[in-house]
């Protein structure tokens, strides 16, 4: 069980077992559903060895959204904000060793990113265990560069919460996969239950 000086209320580690379902892009397009609702959200990049999330919201052009590079490779535990404003996205890691853990053992909640292929569905449900595991709930799926999540994937992973991001080629401003993005944070309302 998490003791409270360890978790971070309103975190939302962004994850997936596998490198290059999007991963990034989901915690950019979610940071950005946030300040549509004028949340103010802090998007840290938790990646030590492909740390690129400032690079991709620069690129972006995204406003109403603190970002916290990580260019040095630090540990999660010296980029995490101290205070905010908002909710706060860990961009994770793929994998399954401590860089990838770390975060999930800090947050309260975990979004699981992968595309529609079996191998990236079956390495997210290996990162779910995991997220159990160390205390991080399942809070909703993105299902990347495909129309429809997969049947009884969500079941599966016992959330309610599950968009599908469409293949298009500008997903942080299409207006269907910003739709898709602002539907999922509708429904992830900060978690607040209460810690022992």
């Amino acid at each position: 069980m998490k003791c409270e000086a360890d978790t971070l209320r309103d975190v939302l580690a962004v994850t997936g077992g596998k490198g290059g379902t999007g991963k990034t892009t989901t915690t950019l397009g979610l940071s950005a559903a946030y300040a549509r609702q004028r949340r103010r959200p802090t998007v840290v990049d938790g990646d030590r060895d492909m740390p690129n999330l400032a690079i991709t919201a620069d690129a972006a052009g995204l406003t109403g959204i603190d970002v916290v590079a990580n260019r040095d490779g630090r540990p999660i535990g010296d980029v995490l904000p101290a205070r905010r404003r908002g909710p706060v996205l860990v961009d994770c890691p793929a994998g399954a060793g401590p860089d990838a853990v770390d975060p999930l053992r800090r947050a309260d909640s975990a979004i699981l990113v992968t595309t529609h292929d079996r191998e990236s569905i079956e390495d997210a449900l290996k990162t779910a265990e995991l997220a159990r595991a160390v205390g991080a709930r399942i809070a909703g799926l993105a299902v990347t560069r495909h129309g429809t999540v997969p049947d009884g994937l969500t079941d599966t992973l016992d959330t309610d919460h599950a968009v599908a991001i469409p293949p298009v080629e500008h997903p942080l401003t299409h207006p269907d996969a910003t739709a898709a993005y602002d539907h999922l944070a509708a429904t992830l309302q900060p978690h607040r239950s209460p810690r022992k």
